[in-house]
């Protein structure tokens, strides 16, 4: 519907009229795109800097990828064990990162999951013996230009 302030007597034919349907099926097409897979599936590269979930916790649904999140905090603490300026945090993320590789395996863990935990704390052991550096840190995304999603004109509204 569309709207429009009218008073009695201002002679206007409507106060409230239907939206054409054509650009009705527009709206809705519009809303459409953007809640397609395609464009809500986030890039691995945001994924990657997402606060990580407390490994403890049982998975839900509403979960992204908990290996991805998981590699990403080890990845996160290895990088301030390694330049942290402050020495304080220096030994913190380092106390963490032996804390996370000395974790045991839910016995009720399938193998992918089995793996990533060994692969996980084999990394984490090699970089406190200084046999593997920090991966390199990822840069921060930047507000792409533009308006926000559903500001241009496809549906056909002012």
């Amino acid at each position: 519907m569309t709207y429009a302030p009218a008073l009695r007597g201002e002679g206007l034919p409507r106060a409230q009229e239907p939206v054409p349907a054509a650009v009705q099926r527009g709206a809705l097409e519009a809303v459409l795109d953007v809640v397609s897979p395609t464009e809500l599936m986030l890039p691995t590269s945001i994924l990657e800097t997402l606060p990580p979930r407390p490994f403890l916790y049982e998975p839900t649904r509403e979960l992204f990828d908990r290996s991805l999140v998981q590699q990403s905090y080890a990845n996160r603490l290895m990088q301030l064990g390694e330049s942290a300026q402050q020495p304080v945090v220096r030994a913190l993320a380092r106390t963490e990162l032996g804390r996370l590789a000395a974790m045991a395996v839910p016995a009720t863990a399938d193998a992918s999951t089995k793996a990533h935990r060994a692969t996980l704390a084999a990394d984490i052991r090699a970089f406190l013996a200084g046999e593997k550096p920090a991966p390199k840190r990822q840069e921060r995304l930047t507000t792409p230009p533009g308006s926000p999603i559903g500001m241009d004109d496809r549906c056909g509204m002012p």
